[in-house]
């Protein structure tokens, strides 16, 4: 699971399998991953579920997470995947990062319009960066890249 806390604010982002577990091969309908979202951003909380990610962006993601975490700049600062439904984009303070996690389509809190984006700002510490980096490394063992891509 993916976790980012602040005081009241919470984000959990979890991997729940393959959205067509059936297919084993091929060109990406072998690799999206279903996701589970709790949100809480300190008025209301949602749940939401979405095919959110392809199983090679977590590897940018674990990258991306683990790179802030050793106080280096990843190549790009925002970190946007195929399906936007989240993404997420980061400043740095000294020994923290403040990291925006963005929702949008699928992933927004009720009552907003599909095509809106709703922004929930966390301040992360290095420690905290590395966990994520390392639970997103755990789902890319238990999820692995099915299909082939040159």
């Amino acid at each position: 699971m993916i976790t980012f806390k602040d005081d009241d604010k919470l984000i959990e982002i979890s991997i729940n399998g393959y959205q067509y577990p059936e297919i084993t091969e091929g060109y990406y309908d072998c690799d999206w991953l279903n996701a589970h979202l709790h949100a809480n951003d300190g008025k209301q909380q949602w749940n939401k579920n979405d095919s959110a990610f392809l199983t090679f962006e977590l590897t940018e993601m674990a990258d991306w997470f683990e790179t802030l975490a050793e106080g280096k700049n990843p190549e790009h600062k925002d970190l946007r995947f195929r399906e936007t439904c989240v993404w997420f984009k980061y400043k740095r303070f000294n020994d923290s990062h403040l990291i925006t996690v963005v929702l949008e389509a699928e992933f927004l809190p009720p009552g907003m319009a599909f095509e809106d984006s709703y922004k929930i700002e966390l301040k992360c510490t290095k420690a905290e960066l590395a966990t994520i980096a390392l639970n997103v490394k755990s789902a890319i063992n238990k999820y692995p890249v099915r299909g082939e891509y040159s």
